[in-house]
Order: structure tokens, then C-alpha cells, then sequence
């Protein structure tokens, strides 16, 4: 139910181009990006169920976390391991091994961060 006039093989390679295009207009902020491709997306759909999305510029990760119903589902979950210096996850779903047990956390929804880099999300 998104209408967006932006060409691409599926509605990915649309947010995909869209994502791109933003960063470029904001100087390579991917963050500043990801909120106005949240904002574009709200404004051209009737109802948005949810638009979770991590990306990468090659050094640093970014999570946007948005949706309208569920959270048991569509809550994204992050967490850092103890067993090596700044090793970090992001995850649909808490997972653990025997080797790893980590702490996690939902990630705040309506939230846009930088996972690695900065990492504002591990506050």
C-alpha cells in the first residue's frame, strides 16, 4: 500500500534507492536519511503495519525501528557480548548459544540509531 514513484525491481530496491538518495542530499548522514524515508513512507501510505531496517555505510551499522501493531513480533532487540570488546547484535529475535548469553534490549519504537561507530543505542 506504499505509493511511491521511485523505480525498483521490488518495494527493498525502492526504500533501497530512496535511502540512498536521502544520504546523499544529507551529506551521508544515515540517520538524518532513515528519518525522512520514515517520513516519506508515513506520508505516502494509508497504514504503515511496521518498517524496521538496518543498514550499513561499510563502517557503521543503522537501525530505524518503526511499527503500528504487535510489538511481541516486530520489536527489534540488540545486545552487546561480554566475550569480546564491542561486539554487537541486532536481531528480530533474542537468540542465544551455550557460548553466548546476552543481555537484551528492545530497541525503542519510532527509534533511528547508529549500532556501531557512536552507538547512541547501547546508552
Amino acid at each position: 500500500g506504499v505509493r511511491l514513484s521511485t523505480p525498483g525491481a521490488t518495494g527493498a530496491a525502492s526504500l533501497q534507492r530512496l535511502l540512498m538518495r536521502f544520504a546523499e542530499g544529507a551529506g551521508g548522514d544515515i540517520e538524518a536519511a532513515l528519518r525522512r524515508l520514515d517520513g516519506v513512507i508515513s506520508t505516502r501510505s494509508e497504514y504503515v503495519r511496521a518498517l524496521n531496517l538496518v543498514v550499513s555505510d561499510g563502517q557503521d551499522l543503522y537501525v530505524h525501528s518503526r511499527y503500528s501493531e504487535d510489538p511481541d513480533y516486530f520489536t527489534l532487540h540488540r545486545a552487546e557480548l561480554s566475550t569480546g570488546p564491542g561486539i554487537r547484535l541486532i536481531c528480530s529475535e533474542q537468540i542465544g548459544t551455550a557460548e553466548v548469553s546476552p543481555e537484551w534490549v528492545g530497541v525503542e519504537n519510532g527509534s533511528t540509531c547508529r549500532l556501531l561507530g557512536g552507538a547512541p543505542c547501547f546508552s
